[in-house]
């Protein structure tokens, strides 16, 4: 089912998961778990993808250790598809420093098929990774080409996000080279 706002018909569950994040945001996340735990057994919506946003909702909380333990999960869950690697090593190095599990997820992503805004995303990823590693030299050259990829997407509204993302991890990357 789908709810309108502002004449946009959008997905229930989209709407759902955007609240329960929103409110683990401020502080609030049992409240937020309880509107998203209606589709943790919903037969329309796929467990590793459950897991996956319930890991957001839990980053939104702060909550990293645990978001990656469900990404974790969701990887465990659906070990054939790309995303879930390459959201799992994101989570991992985004606000984590955990990189070898990152690499590993990464290799994990390139065995399968990857495509559309995942191929500049594994760049973008090999980025942070050497960020993580203090190697902001050559971080900085994946970012620049990542941004790059990203900026060339402009017309998918997703892409806006990780322009910005990567931006934030270039200038990271810039500073840490100057030191």
């Amino acid at each position: 089912p789908t709810r309108s706002v502002d004449g946009a018909a959008i997905p229930a569950l989209e709407l759902d998961r955007s609240q329960a994040g929103a409110l683990a945001a401020l502080g609030r996340l049992h409240e937020g778990l309880a509107i998203f735990k209606k589709y943790e057994n919903d037969p329309k919506v796929e467990r590793w993808m459950y897991l996956s946003f319930l890991g957001i909702i839990y980053d939104n909380a702060q909550q990293f250790e645990k978001g990656l333990e469900l990404r974790r999960q969701s990887a465990a869950e659906k070990p054939d598809t790309s995303v879930v690697w390459i959201d799992l090593a994101y989570a991992c190095v985004r606000r984590l420093n955990h990189t070898a599990e990152a690499r590993e997820a990464l290799a994990r992503a390139e065995e399968l098929v990857v495509s559309g805004l995942g191929k500049p995303y594994l760049v973008f990823l090999r980025g942070i990774i050497l960020w993580r590693e203090h190697k902001a030299e050559e971080a900085k050259g994946l970012l620049e080409k990542a941004l790059v990829a990203f900026q060339s997407l402009a017309h998918n509204p997703l892409a806006e996000g990780l322009v910005l993302s990567t931006k934030a991890f270039l200038c990271a990357a810039n500073a840490d080279s100057r030191n």
